[in-house]
């Protein structure tokens, strides 16, 4: 049981301080030391302390489940730390920050955290952001554009034609360090389609001059991307009718304030045969949202756009929708 960490560290507080509360993390250290006979109650409630004769057996125990024990207590001690799960984590942390500087100047968000974070998934603190202020952060997203026709591609001095390389591909990639680096696409496409869903986006058929991008969810840093390249093209996001859909939309259009939203009237014909049940919470706001979108919260329901893929009334739809005399964009 000693090589539990929360049991290690009652046997190093107990050594250091002489004593030991009584926590849910180490009730069955806190029982089992109390049983040995190494501890004593005090008078004060939920409280060990240790009896001297036996602070021998306790270093004898930490030495066999932790061999490291006195560096880490020194340094504990040295930072005036306590002997304690949260002062071994603040030891813990701030080693961590000093690897900061062995990172290299570009490091993804994930190895980031992992190196200097509690794991890959941890949200990096202002402390460590600030250790990697000089450094470069990415998250290492990848574009995926389709219809990349009369498009190129610059880097280094050097062009290349994005509708070749799409055909190598089967659909043109670029990565985020790819940008950062310096490639740049050239162009002017008709209009700048965001879709959501992958079936979507490799399933519809592309109109010319189209630009076809893949924008999963709440990933939208390729499309801030590419609205910084295309900032006067025509701009329709197609995505799932349900709240989250709407969120996601609002999120773009704070970057894309001319965003428009696909709703076209005719998308309530499948709700009968495609509409799922969903509830839509009253803090969205959906008064100045168009009326199927209202009439959708209304009935409690939602539909996938992977339903309006192959509707012969869906390119005339976007293509009006992308005109002057379109569907409306939602205010945010």
């Amino acid at each position: 049981m000693w090589h539990e960490p929360a049991h290690r560290l009652a046997l190093l507080e107990l050594l250091q301080t002489g004593s030991l509360q009584r926590r849910v993390t180490q009730s069955v250290a806190w029982q089992e030391l109390l049983q040995l006979g190494w501890t004593r109650r005090t008078s004060r409630q939920d409280q060990l302390a240790l009896v001297a004769r036996f602070r021998s057996a306790v270093e004898q125990v930490l030495d066999g489940s932790w061999p490291d024990w006195r560096s880490c207590l020194d340094q504990l001690t040295e930072r005036n730390l306590p002997p304690t799960e949260s002062g071994l984590q603040t030891l813990l942390r701030e080693q961590r920050l000093q690897t900061a500087v062995q990172l290299p100047k570009r490091v993804n968000q994930r190895t980031a955290a992992a190196a200097i974070g509690e794991h890959s998934k941890a949200r990096l603190t202002d402390a460590a952001q600030q250790s990697l202020q000089t450094g470069e952060i990415t998250s290492d997203y990848v574009v995926r554009l389709r219809s990349c026709g009369g498009l190129s591609l610059t880097r280094d001095g050097e062009t290349y034609d994005a509708s070749m390389l799409e055909r190598v591909q089967g659909e043109l990639l670029l990565s985020e360090r790819g940008f950062l680096d310096g490639t740049t696409i050239y162009g002017t496409p008709a209009a700048l389609l965001l879709v959501e869903n992958v079936g979507p986006f490799v399933d519809l058929t592309p109109q010319a001059g189209w630009l076809l991008v893949h924008v999963p969810g709440w990933n939208t840093h390729a499309a801030k991307r590419l609205f910084e390249q295309f900032p006067e093209v025509p701009t329709l996001h197609f995505g799932d009718l349900d709240p989250e859909g709407l969120q996601i939309f609002r999120h773009l259009r704070q970057t894309r304030p001319d965003l428009r939203w696909v709703v076209p009237d005719w998308i309530f014909d499948y709700v009968m045969s495609h509409g799922l049940p969903k509830e839509w919470p009253d803090t969205l706001g959906l008064a100045d949202a168009p009326p199927v979108i209202r009439k959708l919260a209304e009935q409690r329901r939602w539909v996938e756009q992977e339903a309006l893929v192959f509707d012969d009334r869906l390119w005339p739809a976007l293509h009006e929708i992308a005109s002057e005399g379109g569907e409306p964009s939602l205010p945010g």
